[in-house]
């Protein structure tokens, strides 16, 4: 059974935070905690002239559902996923029925990053994305989620904690498919190429 841990991400959108969680298995407690989640959502969308924060909330919500699932080159899922798959499944899946032009989001990482804004890690806000490169041209994309807090560090599953993480289908490394990823790990801060927004800011 897979041990739950928890992430925070700050999503400004009135000032709210949302706690994300990921499980292997659903329980009463995790199906009360979606439940919560889902209304914080809509009360954050409902209070904010900018909902953008809740847009932001949704997507990072769905995306750590999937974490666990396999890579698979070319994957689209819903089983398995390589980057971009994961990605566009997860934008497509959360976003989908709001206006939000969702239908447009590219397949490929480079094509998402010729449609994105290109931003600085200074304004970086989790649900932004982060772009990785090999030889110069784009390789790699995954979900910036924020700050990783371990609630539970007797659990062992504490090498994050503090750290700035991202969301990405991994296809090597010490684990692969949907992962949590250090952006300070050797490997991505090697091959980073930059932070790009295709939500408005949430603040």
């Amino acid at each position: 059974m897979q041990k739950k841990v928890l992430v925070m991400a700050t999503l400004l959108a009135c000032a709210a935070c949302v706690l994300f969680a990921a499980t292997g298995k659903t329980s009463k407690a995790g199906q009360s905690q979606k439940k919560m989640q889902k209304q914080q959502t809509a009360q954050v969308r409902k209070a904010s002239g900018n909902p953008y924060g809740a847009y932001r909330a949704e997507l990072i919500q769905f995306a750590m559902t999937l974490r666990g699932k396999p890579y698979k080159t070319g994957g689209q899922g819903p089983n398995a996923f390589d980057c971009s798959g994961f990605l566009n499944y997860a934008v497509k899946q959360s976003l989908g029925k709001y206006s939000l032009k969702i239908d447009e989001f590219p397949r490929l990482a480079a094509d998402i990053y010729r449609k994105v804004v290109p931003i600085s890690p200074s304004e970086r806000e989790p649900g932004d994305l982060i772009f990785f490169s090999d030889h110069g041209k784009i390789s790699h994309v995954g979900l910036y989620m924020g700050r990783y807090k371990d609630t539970n560090p007797a659990d062992g599953i504490d090498r994050l904690d503090g750290r700035i993480v991202f969301l990405n289908a991994a296809s090597a490394g010490p684990k692969t498919g949907v992962v949590l990823s250090a952006v300070d790990e050797p490997y991505w801060k090697k091959h980073f190429y930059g932070y790009g927004r295709f939500l408005k800011s949430g603040k």
